[in-house]
């Protein structure tokens, strides 16, 4: 996704899988001078009382400068969803980005961030599909500031 502190950086960051727990990996690639930064490990530390949760079938986007995940518990249930803001370094359930509270996935899901910025879910086994997006994203920013032009 698009750096926040930086318009012409990409900030990626990856999660996989060792053992029964989740490792993050984030980089970052200067496209104005056409470099690409070393990928860093963000190892789970003690200090972290914020890790991502290990999830099955997990899936990620970027939506409102953060990074949003969702996949299925250990369980096999729809997890809730979790977002970080400091490119994977911290994850965070709440109030502001919720699932759908009948939303089922048995063996997969998937999910994707369209231009308009709705969130499409994917619930694989019920064959559920659900879209949903923050009020706030849909708005249209009214101009605030004008120039005058010369006729």
């Amino acid at each position: 996704m698009e750096s926040r502190l930086y318009n012409h950086f990409i900030d990626l960051t990856v999660t996989g899988h060792s053992g029964d727990s989740t490792v993050v990996w984030y980089k970052q690639i200067d496209t104005q001078y056409n470099h690409s930064y070393p990928w860093t490990y963000m190892p789970r530390t003690n200090e972290n009382v914020f890790p991502l949760p290990y999830l099955k079938s997990q899936q990620s986007v970027a939506y409102d400068n953060r990074i949003m995940t969702i996949g299925l518990t250990p369980q096999g249930t729809l997890s809730d969803i979790y977002t970080s803001a400091d490119n994977g370094r911290t994850w965070f359930s709440g109030e502001e980005y919720v699932g759908p509270a009948n939303a089922q996935a048995s063996n997969q899901v998937a999910m994707l961030c369209t231009p308009d910025h709705f969130v499409w879910l994917f619930c694989g086994g019920s064959g559920q599909i659900w879209r949903g997006r923050l009020n706030r994203m849909g708005w249209t920013e009214n101009q605030t500031s004008f120039t005058r032009t010369a006729h």
